[in-house]
């Protein structure tokens, strides 16, 4: 007997702690389940999450699945293995550093995306030392204009 189709077209999924384990991987009965979904129905996968779209492309591939994603908690929806922008929603990059400079005086850890760089104002924080080796691999520390010269670093 043939499975009945669902009668959604789309899944739209959290990535982190949903998505991806506490290892950051995909359990291999979900990769397994979301590509028969795809390939027998035509299931749409979306990934929803506040990381950029370059890290969501990591995690379609190891899906093994292509499509829109939406970044920084829906500011962004692109397609980032197409290359093409479909919404964008940005703070101007001066908005975002007066921010930073803000609550930098008041012992807030302090975390901006601008494009595809990550922007932190302590790199020595647990949970910002895991999510970069396990998330990004490396650090630049000038990675944009003021970055050198203020007391965040960047990271790609």
């Amino acid at each position: 007997m043939t499975p009945k189709p669902p009668e959604f077209q789309v899944i739209a999924t959290d990535v982190d702690g949903t998505l991806l384990d506490s290892n950051k991987m995909v359990a291999p009965f979900t990769r397994y389940e979301l590509q028969r979904l795809t390939r027998e129905f035509g299931l749409k996968v979306i990934l929803v999450s506040t990381r950029m779209p370059s890290s969501l492309a990591r995690v379609q591939a190891e899906l093994g699945v292509g499509g829109p994603v939406i970044a920084y908690n829906g500011a962004l929806v692109s397609d980032p293995v197409q290359g093409q922008l479909m919404q964008s929603v940005p703070l101007d990059d001066d908005v975002a550093w007066r921010l930073i400079e803000a609550l930098l005086g008041h012992a807030i850890h302090v975390g901006v995306f601008s494009h595809e760089r990550w922007f932190v104002s302590d790199l020595t924080t647990g949970r910002c030392e895991k999510h970069v080796e396990r998330a990004y691999g490396r650090m630049t520390p000038d990675c944009g204009r003021r970055s050198a010269s203020r007391s965040c670093r960047c990271i790609r």
